[in-house]
């Protein structure tokens, strides 16, 4: 059989009557695909009680971008520049984490994803990378940006992609800056933006900052992600 992989979805209001929309970037659930699984979108809902039946339908689970978290979770004020995303994806995407860290159910992490973990664990977040850093490694432009990342070793990132250092799609403004519980740093920018974070046990929780389902189809490298989080899932099924 294979693994069923859960998305989170992003909420856009249209129209005049202000109706939600659910989004997900088809790259997502395409790379899930690729990878072997059989990916399931996860509508909000407002109800815990639902967030545990959904967690029963899928052996995997991959956190998608988009917009901010609001600061005042994590205990700051907030930036100009931080734009927050949807109230009701906000709360929904916090208790669907916090709920699928507590079941061990794989997580891989993406881009807001990684960010989202990170503060769901108790870290905090860089609100505005440029306020940081010198310029030395573009992290977004209009144009998409591209840089390395550093890899630290003896890390799953580096058994996953097989090298120490690797080049990466870039489009985000904010990066996890304290590191929450039971999370390590596990690749940086060489300006020193934390680029990726892992757990310290061994639930397969993994998170990066840049977008390898956008790579996902013509590097393997970036697959591999996806390749693990299945593997990961399989291995749940089987143990349960």
């Amino acid at each position: 059989m294979k693994p069923t992989i859960g998305f989170d979805c992003d909420i856009r209001v249209c129209g005049p009557q202000k109706r939600q929309k659910l989004e997900v970037y088809r790259d997502y659930t395409d790379s899930a695909q690729l990878a072997g699984g059989i990916p399931i979108l996860l509508p909000a809902t407002d109800d815990p009680g639902h967030i545990d039946e959904q967690l029963d339908l899928i052996d995997g689970l991959v956190l998608i971008g988009g917009n901010d978290l609001a600061p005042r979770i994590y205990g700051a004020k907030k930036h100009p520049e931080t734009k927050p995303m949807h109230s009701a994806r906000q709360f929904y995407d916090i208790e669907l984490a916090r709920a699928a860290i507590r079941r061990k159910i794989p997580i891989l992490g993406i881009c807001g994803g990684l960010q989202l973990i990170n503060v769901v664990c108790g870290g905090d977040l860089i609100q505005h990378v440029p306020d940081v850093v010198s310029g030395e490694v573009v992290h977004r432009s209009e144009g998409g940006a591209v840089h390395e990342v550093i890899i630290e070793p003896d890390t799953r990132l580096a058994r996953i992609v097989g090298t120490d250092r690797l080049t990466v799609n870039s489009g985000h403004h904010q990066a996890a800056n304290h590191i929450g519980s039971g999370l390590r740093a596990a690749a940086h920018s060489a300006d020193g933006i934390v680029e990726a974070i892992e757990s310290t046990g061994e639930t397969f929780l993994l998170c990066v900052q840049w977008h390898p389902e956008r790579l996902a189809a013509d590097d393997p490298r970036h697959l591999a992600l996806f390749d693990a989080l299945v593997e990961a899932s399989l291995d749940e099924m089987d143990a349960a």
